[in-house]
């Protein structure tokens, strides 16, 4: 194939790895937060990971499906198969970033 004529497919790519390791960074720091912290003092960064994990699941899923439709010979199957890999979990995202607002606006600063 001709890089340049899958640039597009490429940063897409590559804005995909990035969610998903930055949903991973954050997520690590969280859990080493909880584990020396407590899940009590911890609540608003794991109200950050829920948004941050779930905001890039939501992006990488759907860069997924579209580009299904351009370099899938069976694109409904490549999506299926996104879903079995990756199955939504809901996540209550009113109360977590609420969860975070309130934490901030506590703070009087932001304090992350």
């Amino acid at each position: 194939a001709n890089l340049d004529r899958e640039q597009e497919i490429l940063m897409r790519l590559a804005d995909m790895v990035i969610d998903v390791w930055a949903s991973d960074s954050v997520l690590c720091r969280v859990e080493q937060l909880v584990a020396a912290n407590g899940a009590e003092k911890t609540a608003p960064q794991q109200a950050i990971a829920q948004v941050v994990s779930t905001e890039s699941y939501r992006r990488v899923t759907e860069t997924a499906r579209d580009l299904a439709g351009h370099i899938a010979s069976n694109p409904a199957g490549m999506i299926r198969g996104v879903g079995l890999l990756a199955p939504y979990v809901p996540v209550d995202l009113i109360t977590a970033r609420r969860t975070i607002a309130d934490h901030l606006a506590t703070a009087g600063r932001y304090r992350f």
